[in-house]
């Protein structure tokens, strides 16, 4: 969030080279990949995984940071379903 804090909006549209991600489009995969990770690789939840979160063409570090805040409030609450026994089976 401090990297985002530290961001212009006009940076947020840089790609180093042609056909990259932009410095945007990374952090909103930075929050998409947080999302599977809790889905798959945690809960074990296989069905449809809905699609990453497209770039704004207006996109501040604010706008940004909230698409990542939420994200993450949705994952600590599916984290905080899952029991032990859970936790253990995502490890074998």
């Amino acid at each position: 969030m401090l990297t985002i804090d530290k961001s212009a909006p006009e940076e947020l549209n840089y790609r180093p080279f042609k056909g990259a991600y932009s410095v945007g489009e990374i952090i909103l995969h930075i929050a998409h990949e947080e999302e599977i990770e809790v889905h798959y690789g945690l809960a074990w939840r296989r069905g449809a995984l809905r699609p990453a979160p497209a770039l704004p063409e207006k996109a501040t570090p604010a706008s940004l940071k909230a698409v990542l805040e939420a994200i993450h409030r949705e994952m600590e609450l599916v984290l905080g379903s899952l029991d032990d026994g859970q936790f253990a089976a995502s490890y074998r």
